[in-house]
């Protein structure tokens, strides 16, 4: 099959010989006005994608032609990016542009567009272009690992990559880290194939073939694989708060024995944190994960000071496998404050116990969680952060602690979900 987008033809060579493309083997569109830019073959289906409306075509066995549209199958969103679309398992994964509007990505439920964007996800990419900065050249590829199914969408100009994990529903963003600029750039691989039970991906910018795997812990040429994350708004009604911990839950005492890269005999955390947004930032705080075999060892941070609107960041780049669960904060109320709540009677002060961020993708050190959105009506009143959905899941692994002055309320276990417009972890 070929697609002549200049004249928004659909072409079919001969059996096996794509040298030769038959005068008759040819169908001009005639369902939309819009030219066809890409063209994605999945299920024996060929969906064939216009700039503002789409359609898909099967074999129906005519003459001289054989190919004809499905009826019923004319989707009202083409592509902004022709090279977005992707198979994607058992459907069609890309990045539509219609007459409303672009930058949103889609997935194909049956031959009804689906948007699997959250609203994070596309106002950054949609920032993007009102930035001045192209999204046109996006280019996408798919690739299963651990049972995980990925679309990984790189934006070479906007010097970004957007990656959906199809098994959790979940955004997250990768990178390829310039020390030099201090900088993440997009990620370099652009494209995949799998074979010689290998993940082999292509340099967008040196045209050198690599092998990926969660088993990799340095990057091409030897340099570190920075990971970040950043947790949502820790405030209570813009309330002072004392933070007297953070601990990051992970899996420690993996050192390296004999490290081939500087830093992984004794791993370590980089905590900072920044009191106006994450508009700036402080200085830098340093912990140990643990030299090989120090298993009990804790990522724990304490008397981190106060604030009232604090946005903490997690940084590790050491070379050895990071498998976190979550993170904890123990962050106390003002003692001169005492205001009543809309959910209760009394005042609400003492020790807030918040689970931060929970994550445990399957993924070892590549996680893929993002965390935070803003509950307007928290439980007894705490705002969760912007971006974080709350729900009650019976006895599991995180808790929150509220104590009131006249009572003490029973522990409420819960986990933090959501599509928030958080940085996650980055590598």
């Amino acid at each position: 099959l070929g697609l002549d987008t200049d004249n928004s033809t659909l072409k079919i060579s001969d059996l096996n010989d794509g040298t030769t493309w038959p005068a008759s083997q040819v169908a001009q569109r005639t369902a939309g006005g819009d030219k066809w830019q890409a063209i994605v073959v999945a299920h024996r289906d060929i969906w064939l994608f216009g700039q503002q409306t789409s359609e898909v075509w099967y074999n129906a066995g005519t003459s001289p032609f054989p190919f004809a549209p499905i009826p019923g199958a004319f989707l009202e969103e083409g592509i902004v990016a022709p090279f977005s679309a992707q198979r994607f398992g058992n459907t069609v994964v890309w990045l539509g542009r219609s007459e409303e509007g672009a930058g949103v990505v889609y997935m194909a439920n049956g031959y009804v567009p689906q948007r699997i964007s959250t609203h994070a996800v596309e106002f950054a990419i949609q920032g993007y272009a009102r930035a001045g900065t192209t999204i046109t050249d996006a280019v996408a590829f798919t690739y299963q690992e651990d049972g995980h199914v990925f679309y990984v969408l790189n934006f070479p100009s906007a010097k970004a990559t957007w990656v959906y994990d199809g098994t959790t529903n979940l955004w997250h963003e990768r990178g390829t880290w310039n020390a030099d600029k201090v900088e993440y750039k997009a990620w370099r691989p652009q494209y995949h194939a799998y074979a010689f039970n290998k993940h082999l991906v292509g340099d967008r910018e040196l045209g050198t073939i690599y092998e990926m795997g969660i088993d990799k812990f340095t990057d091409a040429g030897g340099g570190p694989i920075r990971r970040l994350r950043r947790t949502p708004h820790v405030s209570v009604e813009d309330d002072w708060l004392f933070y007297h911990s953070l601990q990051v839950i992970l899996e420690t005492g993996v050192g390296l024995a004999s490290p081939p890269v500087v830093g992984g005999e004794d791993p370590q955390l980089m905590l900072r944190w920044s009191n106006n947004g994450g508009h700036t930032w402080g200085n830098e705080h340093w912990v140990s994960a643990g030299k090989r075999g120090e298993y009990g060892t804790r990522a724990l941070w304490r008397r981190l000071g106060r604030g009232y609107n604090r946005v903490f960041e997690v940084v590790v780049s050491a070379p050895v496998p990071w498998r976190v669960v979550g993170a904890y904060m123990d962050v106390a109320r003002g003692s001169a404050v005492s205001r009543s709540t809309g959910g209760g009677n009394g005042s609400v002060s003492g020790t807030v116990l918040a689970a931060l961020f929970s994550v445990d993708c399957g993924r070892g050190e590549q996680l893929c969680e993002k965390v935070g959105a803003h509950v307007p009506d928290g439980p007894d009143g705490v705002d969760w952060g912007h971006g974080a959905e709350y729900r009650n899941t019976g006895p599991r692994r995180l808790s929150h602690e509220l104590r009131r002055e006249n009572h003490d309320r029973s522990h409420d276990e819960f986990q933090l979900d959501g599509d928030a417009g958080l940085d996650g972890w980055r590598g």
